[in-house]
This record gives C-alpha cells, structure tokens and sequence, in this order.
C-alpha cells in the first residue's frame, strides 16, 4: 500500500518535471479541485461508504457491494456529465483555456470517486494483500500512462489520458477482485447479522459525513487556487511544490486507514470493544508519523546537500519552508482519529470540530490576504487551524463508561 503512495508521489514529481512551471501549477491545482469536487458530486453518499460497507460485510451482504457501487457511480456520472459537458463545450467554443479545462476537472473528479468507491469496497472486504494489489494495480497504470502523457508536455492531453486511465484501471481492478467469484465471506459474529441499508439509500450519516470531509478538506485542496491567488503564480508553483509533499504524508495516513480503519469499525460493531479500537488506532498513528518524519527527513537532506534535480530547482525551494511541512503531515494523521470517531458513531461532534475548522481557515485565509503575509506565514497559519483541528477530535472522543455503553449500542445497530 504504502508502494502505491510512493507510486503516485512519483508521478507527480515527472509532471512537475516535463511540464512548464505555469502548466504544472494548473495541473496540480486541477487534480486537487477535482479531488474536492469527487465529494460534492456525490453529496455523502462516497462518505457513507466508508462506514457502511464495512457493516455491510459483517452483516453477511457483501455480495452487494458490486451492485451498490454500480449504482452510486451510474448517479455521478449523470452528475458529472450534466454539469462537465456543458462547461467544456463553452470553453471550446469561446476559446477559454479555463473554462475547458474547468469542464474536464468534472470528468477528473468522477475517476477520483470511482477509485474512492472502490477503495472502500476493497478496505471493507479484502485482504491486506488483496488490497494492496489492488491500489498499486491502479497507481501503477495510471503512472505510466502520465509519465507518457507528460513527456509531451501538453496540460490537456494529460488530463484526458489519467482520466481514462483511472476508469480502465477501476473496472479492471473491479474484475479481478469482485466479478470473479470473489464476494466477500460473511464474517462471523456472535449474534445473527441485521441487514444494513444501502449507502445510496441511507442520507443521515452521509450527509452529514459530507458535510463534515467538505469543510476539513476544502484548505486542502484549495489552498493551491488560494496562493495562486493572492501571492501570484510564482509563488502558487512553488507551493505546489510543497504540497507534493502534503500529498505524500495524506497518502501514507490514508493507506494506513485501509488496514486499520475497518477493523477500528468492526472491533466497536462485532465486540464492543472501544479501548482496543483506540488501541488499535493510536499504534497506526504512531507508526505514520515515524514514516513521515524519515521521509521528511530526506527530502530536506537532499535540498540541503544540493542533489535536487535541476528540473525541480526552478521551484527554489528552501530548505526551512520543510518545517511547518513536516508539522502539518503530522496532523494529518487526523484522518485516522476520524475513522476512530466514525466507529463510536460520532458524526455529529466530527461536524462541530469541522465547523470550527472551516471558520479558524477562513479567519486565517483573511488575515493572510489583508496583511499580505508570504508563503511561510501562511503556512504557519494552517498549522495553527489543524492544531485547533485535532485537539477537537479528541476531545469529541468518549472515555469510561459513557465510551463502554456507546459502543455497546453500536455493536446491537
């Protein structure tokens, strides 16, 4: 798994490479909007995957995951579609760059959801090793077909071919893992399985888990648009840059989430056992950090030391604006406190610290732009905003006998 961060990493640094500084902010920034856009054309329903399929396996029905995919992918396509074709034939016919690539970001996030869908299908049924087979299946295809892409140096025939790429790969990960005999075993609990209702039926908790990754994603995958923005596209390629590296430390907290996640939910629904789900958790987050940390590490080593290649030194990046780096992917491993939260059925205090979030960026993004602070100030500020961030979360998470009798009610939903 984490083989297939490193894979997408990789690919990243050749776009940064063969593209030109301006082209490669573009494209960075498209990837990340259209990463955002994944969940608000889907308004929860990928959200509610993330917990529900998991039950769905424990309650004996993982033979419908496949169907259920299908049906929560065939609603964002027409979504997509309805909104992504419109837009990219304005952009042709007025001739704004923007405006089509705009209507190919859609198309972008579609293929984001896909891999979203399908990664929750593969965390809640399969193996390890199937799981990691499966990420690097696509991170693999889809690297190969940008690296050939990028070598062109043509921003939107790279966005075309990673799209594609990305539905071929899912459908053919989807083949080999769920077409072909391979539905997940019913897992056995200590008590006749309840049916679980499907995600696309199912609006409480999905709405409100959308609610909740729009507003702690939103400054991820707009800050780009931000910098660009208010400190010009100089500095917005330069930060683009840097958050290659962000990218990096999400994906090594988001590959760990694939092992321990579903087990976090099943412990809570099948045994009623918080402390080990806590337990569980907290050893995963221990582990991401002391990866990240090493991986930081080097990276700064390398541009102290002057091995950066020179397709990447155009970017002048400093050594010291690695550390409030290094500090924000530790707090990203705010993501495995979520799925922590998402077990004990906690949504609705995952949307309070959200909103609270939302509105320290939002006073943060203003000051920034009013007082006209650099790139490390601004940077400093996030850092302050995910600080607030966890320290909500784990305040939102139970203790003694209230953690006991929550989880023991969730093990009987």
């Amino acid at each position: 798994m984490l083989g297939a961060a490193g894979i997408t990493m990789l690919r990243m640094v050749v776009a940064a490479s063969f593209l030109p500084v301006q082209d490669f902010g573009t494209y960075a920034t498209i990837a990340a909007t259209g990463a955002f856009l994944s969940s608000i054309l889907s308004f929860g329903t990928i959200e509610g995957t993330i917990k529900n399929f998991p039950r769905m396996v424990g309650a004996g029905q993982g033979g419908e995951l496949l169907r259920e995919s299908h049906h929560i992918m065939r609603r964002l396509l027409l979504r997509a579609a309805a909104v992504g074709i419109p837009v990219y034939a304005a952009g042709l016919l007025l001739d704004l760059d923007w405006l089509r690539l705009s209507g190919l970001g859609f198309f972008f996030a579609l293929s984001t959801a896909y891999t979203l869908v399908l990664a929750s299908m593969q965390r809640a049924s399969g193996t390890s090793a199937t799981l990691a087979a499966g990420t690097i299946l696509r991170s693999g295809s889809v690297f190969v077909a940008v690296a050939a892409a990028a070598y062109f140096g043509d921003l939107t025939i790279l966005l075309i071919t990673e799209i594609a790429t990305t539905i071929v790969a899912c459908l053919l990960s989807e083949w080999l893992y769920f077409r072909r005999g391979r539905a997940p075993a019913p897992a056995r609990l200590p008590v006749p399985p309840v049916p679980v209702p499907p995600v696309s039926g199912s609006t409480g908790d999905g709405v409100r888990l959308f609610l909740t990754y729009s507003l702690i994603s939103a400054p991820f995958y707009l800050d780009r648009l931000f910098v660009t923005s208010t400190m010009g596209r100089e500095e917005g390629a330069r930060y683009a840059i840097l958050a290659l590296f962000l990218t990096g430390a999400s994906l090594i907290v988001n590959t760990l989430a694939q092992r321990s996640g579903p087990e976090a939910i099943r412990l809570v629904q099948r045994d009623g056992d918080h402390r080990a789900a806590t337990r569980l958790i907290a050893t995963w987050v221990g582990i991401s950090i002391m990866i990240w940390l090493a991986a930081i590490g080097t990276v700064a080593a390398i541009i102290a030391s002057g091995f950066l290649p020179e397709s990447l030194e155009r970017y002048a990046i400093a050594p010291h604006l690695l550390v409030p780096l290094a500090v924000t992917g530790v707090l990203l491993n705010n993501g495995l406190v979520e799925f922590l939260l998402l077990a004990l059925d906690r949504e609705r205090q995952m949307l309070r610290a959200a909103i609270c979030f939302a509105t320290a960026v939002f006073v943060a993004a203003c000051a920034v732009a009013v007082c006209r602070w650099g790139l490390v100030e601004f940077m400093w500020a996030l850092v302050a905003c995910r600080v607030i961030y966890l320290a909500l979360l784990v305040a939102a998470l139970p203790t003694g006998r209230d953690a006991a009798t929550k989880a023991g009610t969730g093990s009987r939903a």
